[in-house]
C-alpha cells in the first residue's frame, strides 16, 4: 500500500511540473504574462495537493517559492504573496490553538464535558448527538475544529468503556465529531478560524461576529440538524445500550472541586465571548480579540499558557493557509481572476436567487471534485461566485456565503475535507473510507437543501 502511494505521489509530482510547463508556454489570449505564469503555478499546486505529491504544507510551501521567485515583484509584491500575515485572520488561527490548549490543561474542558454526559447521554444516539453540540459549543471557545475535534475524542473512549459497546459503534462516533464540525462551525463567526473570515473578505464586506450569526446561525443549525438526523438514519444504533451516569460521576467526582486555573480559564473565555459577540459596537476584529485573550492567560497571575503551548499551533495549517490565500492575491493582482470571470461567468445570469444558489453550488462542487481542498476552491471561485452574484443583482457577500456553504459541508471522498482526513488517523478505531463516503453521498443532497433555506432566510432579514 505505501509503495502504491509513494508511486502515485511521484507521478503527481511529474504531472503538476509537466502541466505548469505546457501552460507556461501556452498562447493564452487576453491573459497577461504573469496571469499566465499564476495560472501554470496554480494548476501545478493543485495537481500537487490533489495527488498528495508532497505533504500540503510543503506544497503550500513550494509555491509560495515560486510565486515569489518566478513573477514580477513589481506586479504581484511579495506583501501580496505573504498578505494573510499582515491581518488578524492568521492571529485568530493561532490563538485559537492556544486558547484551546489552555482549555484542554485547565482542566475545565474535561469536567464540562463529563457534566454534560452525566446529565444528558442515556442512549447511544444521545452520544451522538452530544458529539455535535459539544462541538457547537466549544467552538464559542475554540476557533478550529481540529483541536475541538481531538478535545472531544479525547473522553469518547470512556464513554464507550461506560456503556460497555462493542468498538465497531466507535468508528461512527469518531464520524460524529470529525463530520459534524463542518455543519457547527458555520453558526459561530469564531467557528472555523480558517473559512469563515474569509467570506466577508472576498466579499469585501466588513462581517463581524453579530453579523455573521444573523447570516449564518440559522443555515448552520439547519445543516447541523440535517447531519445529525442522516447519520443516525445511516448508521443506525446497537440493539443494546446501558451507560450508568453514577459512573461517569465517579469519574467527574475524581476531579475534585473546580480549581482556580478553571475558574481563571472560564473567566477569560466568558470575556473573549462578550468582546465576540459585541464587535459590531467597538469594532475589533475577533482575531485581536482572541490574540487579546491569549496574551491574558500567559499574565504572570493567570499562568494558564507558557512557552510550551506553542507546540500545539499547527505550523503546516498556517503556511497552508498562506499560500491559499496567496494564491487569491496572486490571481487578482496579475490580472488571472479577472480573466476567468470574463472566461467563466456568462453574460446574462439568472436574476431568481434559488436558481443563482444551485448554479454556484453545483460550480463549487464540481471544483471541489477535482480540486480537493475547500480553501483552495473558495479563493479561487469567489471572484467568480462575487461576480454571478453581482450581475444577478445580489449582494456580493451572498455569493461567497453561498460558495462557503457549498465547499464547507461538501465532500465524497475523505481528500475532499482536511477534517475527514484528520478524523480517519485520529484513533486506530476511527471510521474508514467506506464510512465517510456513506455520509458523503447524501451530504452532497444537504448542500442545495441548506443553500436554500440560507437563501430563503436572507430573504426574511433583507439581505437579499
Amino acid at each position: 500500500m505505501e509503495d502504491k502511494k509513494s508511486v502515485v505521489s511521484f507521478l503527481g509530482l511529474i504531472l503538476g511540473v509537466a502541466a505548469c510547463i505546457i501552460i507556461w508556454n501556452l498562447d493564452i489570449a487576453n491573459l497577461s504574462v504573469d496571469g499566465q505564469k499564476a495560472l501554470a503555478l496554480i494548476v501545478m499546486t493543485i495537481i500537487w495537493w490533489t495527488t498528495s505529491a508532497m505533504p500540503a504544507p510543503f506544497s503550500a510551501a513550494a509555491v509560495l517559492l515560486c510565486f515569489t521567485l518566478l513573477l514580477d515583484s513589481a506586479v504581484v509584491p511579495p506583501s501580496s504573496i505573504f498578505n494573510l500575515w499582515v491581518t488578524p485572520i492568521a492571529y485568530l488561527v493561532i490563538s485559537g490553538f492556544l486558547i484551546a490548549e489552555a482549555v484542554k490543561r485547565s482542566g475545565l474542558a474535561k469536567r464540562l464535558a463529563l457534566w454534560f454526559i452525566k446529565t444528558f447521554i442515556r442512549s447511544y444516539n444521545g452520544i451522538i448527538i452530544a458529539c455535535y453540540l459539544l462541538g457547537l459549543i466549544l467552538s464559542v471557545a475554540i476557533p478550529h475544529p481540529w483541536p475541538r475535534s481531538f478535545l472531544i475524542l479525547s473522553f469518547i473512549p470512556f464513554i464507550v468503556e461506560a456503556a460497555n459497546l462493542d468498538k465497531k459503534w466507535f468508528a461512527p462516533i469518531c464520524l460524529a465529531i470529525f463530520a459534524g464540525s463542518a455543519p457547527t462551525s458555520m453558526i459561530f463567526f469564531t467557528g472555523d478560524s480558517t473559512m469563515n473570515p474569509l467570506v466577508g473578505q472576498f466579499a469585501d464586506y466588513t462581517m463581524t461576529w453579530t453579523k455573521w450569526f444573523l447570516m449564518m446561525g440559522v443555515p448552520g443549525i439547519i445543516a447541523t440538524v440535517l447531519m445529525c438526523a442522516t447519520q443516525i438514519k445511516i448508521f443506525g444504533k446497537p440493539d443494546k445500550f446501558a451507560i450508568v451516569p453514577e459512573k461517569v460521576g465517579v469519574e467527574l467526582k475524581a476531579l475534585g472541586k473546580i480549581t482556580a486555573q478553571e475558574i481563571k480559564c472560564a473567566i477569560v473565555v466568558i470575556l473573549a465571548l462578550l468582546m465576540w459577540v459585541t464587535d459590531s459596537l467597538h469594532g475589533i476584529h475577533p482575531g485581536w480579540i482572541a490574540l487579546g485573550a491569549v496574551v491574558l492567560m500567559a499574565m504572570p497571575f493567570m499562568k494558564l499558557v507558557d512557552p510550551s503551548a506553542f507546540s500545539s499551533v499547527n505550523v503546516g495549517t498556517l503556511l497552508f493557509m498562506t499560500a491559499a490565500m496567496g494564491i487569491g492575491a496572486v490571481a487578482s493582482a496579475s490580472g488571472l481572476s479577472q480573466w476567468l470571470v470574463d472566461v467563466a461567468v456568462p453574460s446574462s445570469i439568472t436574476e431568481n436567487p434559488f436558481l443563482f444558489a444551485i448554479i454556484a453550488c453545483l460550480l463549487c462542487m464540481v471544483l471541489h471534485m477535482i480540486m480537493g481542498t475547500s480553501l483552495t476552491v473558495l479563493i479561487i471561485t469567489s471572484p467568480i461566485i462575487v461576480a454571478m452574484a453581482q450581475a444577478a443583482g445580489l449582494p456580493a457577500v451572498a455569493g461567497t456565503a453561498i460558495a462557503y456553504i457549498a465547499l464547507s459541508q461538501h465532500w465524497i471522498l475523505p481528500f475532499h475535507s482536511m477534517t475527514i482526513v484528520v478524523g480517519m488517523g485520529a484513533h486506530e478505531d476511527s471510521f474508514s473510507n467506506k464510512d465517510a463516503i456513506k455520509l458523503g453521498i447524501p451530504q452532497t443532497v444537504s448542500v442545495f437543501i441548506i443553500a436554500f433555506a440560507a437563501i430563503a432566510w436572507w430573504k426574511i432579514i433583507g439581505i437579499v
